[in-house]
């Protein structure tokens, strides 16, 4: 038996909700020559029987259970081992790939030869109303470069396809991280790698919106933030190391102004957690990087200690849900 050409890697946990929508929208692919690797972190409910249900009548779905610890980014690359595929794509559990997406590829790959990473645009559709789709407005672009990779992360893990060897070379994922790994798995390929990208402009899948989505945890702002602090200290080394002095100004300048609003990002995440402490903590830090005034300081303290958190908490998850939309516009199915 030849190795697949494609192989996509589901981590997944209490996932029996969203699992067999997941599962399907892979093996309903026009292009065939794929493997499903469905990695479960000791899931609860019937998300193994699901998998292995599939699994029974498809021998191109394959089923493990996580070993070791916990998490995401570890999930990924224990499928990443199990991968055959010349090119793999990693995708989550409650999210749909289109019937196109793995010929899409494909057909560029033969035309035009291979890249180290393609990846597309996407939808976002909510949970209950598949009618309704939301166009996720993707910063399109034809070179992917250091300077924009540093900006924002625009490259989402559904619809991307990442040559195998490439990714297995530096270590596929780091597992230190929960939230936001794919943002410096980029990052070191285009360092280490001098990674070639292409982006297709075409929406190969949809990413499910729901009430359960990780994003939308409360917790989620301080991870969020911690991780990119980190993601960005990180960097900070890594370009000051590597890259040329023409380019390194910029850069580390940028860099320094993000981890300083990842900061302040935390701080307002310690209000959504109703923490007034920590919250004062990452103010705390934030300012310092940011250089404010000692009277600057003293008033956010005051406010701090009087803010009526109940009210603040609810009403900054509801703008952060308005600010997130602001990207998406309704459009027909």
């Amino acid at each position: 038996m030849t190795n697949p050409f494609f192989s996509i890697i589901i981590p997944s946990f209490n996932s029996e909700r969203f699992i067999g929508d997941a599962i399907r929208s892979v093996l309903a692919q026009t292009f065939r020559d794929i493997e499903v690797i469905v990695v479960d972190q000791s899931s609860q409910d019937r998300t193994v029987s699901i998998v292995q249900e599939f699994a029974a009548h498809d021998p191109r779905v394959r089923y493990a259970n996580q070993t070791g610890e916990k998490g995401p980014a570890r999930a990924r690359n224990q499928g990443l081992q199990m991968a055959t595929g010349r090119y793999v794509s990693f995708f989550d559990s409650d999210n749909i790939l289109l019937p196109e997406a793995c010929a899409t590829v494909k057909k560029l790959i033969d035309a035009e030869g291979e890249r180290d990473v393609y990846f597309s645009d996407m939808r976002y559709f909510e949970t209950g109303r598949p009618e309704r789709l939301l166009a996720f407005t993707v910063q399109c672009v034809s070179e992917v470069t250091l300077e924009e990779l540093v900006h924002q992360n625009f490259i989402n893990l559904l619809g991307t396809f990442l040559r195998r060897e490439v990714v297995a070379k530096f270590g596929g994922f780091d597992n230190r991280f929960r939230t936001c790994e794919e943002h410096i798995l980029w990052l070191r390929l285009v360092l280490w790698a001098g990674a070639s990208f292409r982006h297709i402009p075409k929406v190969l899948g949809h990413l499910r919106f729901h009430v359960t989505n990780l994003t939308w945890r409360p917790s989620y702002f301080v991870e969020a933030a911690e991780t990119n602090f980190v993601i960005y200290g990180w960097l900070e080394k890594e370009i000051a190391e590597k890259i040329e002095e023409r380019r390194r100004g910029p850069l580390l300048a940028r860099i320094r102004a993000l981890r300083a609003q990842w900061l302040f990002r935390a701080g307002l995440g310690g209000i959504v957690l109703r923490d007034r402490q920590l919250a004062r903590n990452y103010f705390d830090r934030w300012m310092k990087m940011a250089g404010k005034s000692a009277v600057f300081r003293a008033l956010l303290h005051v406010v701090l200690a009087v803010a009526p958190l109940a009210f603040l908490s609810p009403l900054i998850m509801y703008f952060r849900r308005r600010f997130v939309m602001r990207r998406y516009v309704s459009v027909s199915a």
